[in-house]
């Protein structure tokens, strides 16, 4: 399966749907979309991961900042379609079911898969950075688990 992010949106209602094997190499096209939902913010904001196969930390924190983003311009949570256990439990082990209303199934919208940008990992730098800064935030044991890499990512800065 491939990898990639779709979006389907009425007037009123945007998903954001991730396909495969969801990776640092998506994170500026997510951080590209999270940035253009602000722009013409939706009454209900979805998100499938009923066909992601793995998401890494750093797509796990953009999720995060935009759920986060979300709540503070709305006062709602996104919504999460997540069906697969081993997701449900990452997405549990790091606080972010805390951030999504959890759903059992979602609207059937036409969707339109994004052109993805070209993403390597010395321009993704900061976006890897504020993406586990965020998970940080959520709780000490991602503070804990995440200090490594922050302090790392801040010292190449």
């Amino acid at each position: 399966m491939d990898c990639g992010i779709h979006i389907s949106k009425t007037d009123t209602c945007w998903i954001l749907g991730f396909n495969g094997d969801v990776r640092l190499s998506l994170c500026t096209t997510l951080d590209d979309l999270i940035e253009g939902i602000f722009d013409q913010i939706p009454s209900q904001l979805m998100v499938d991961l009923s066909t992601a196969q793995n998401i890494d930390s750093t797509c796990l924190g953009l999720l995060a900042k935009l759920a986060m983003r979300y709540q503070v311009e709305t006062q709602r949570l996104p919504q999460l379609l997540c069906p697969d256990g081993d997701l449900s439990d990452l997405i549990e082990s790091l606080g972010l079911e805390t951030l999504f209303e959890s759903v059992d199934a979602l609207p059937v919208i036409d969707a339109q898969a994004l052109p993805l940008k070209t993403c390597d990992a010395q321009s993704a730098s900061p976006l890897v950075l504020q993406a586990h800064e965020t998970l940080a935030e959520l709780n000490q044991a991602n503070q804990a688990q995440f200090q490594g890499l922050i302090s790392a990512l801040k010292s190449q800065s």
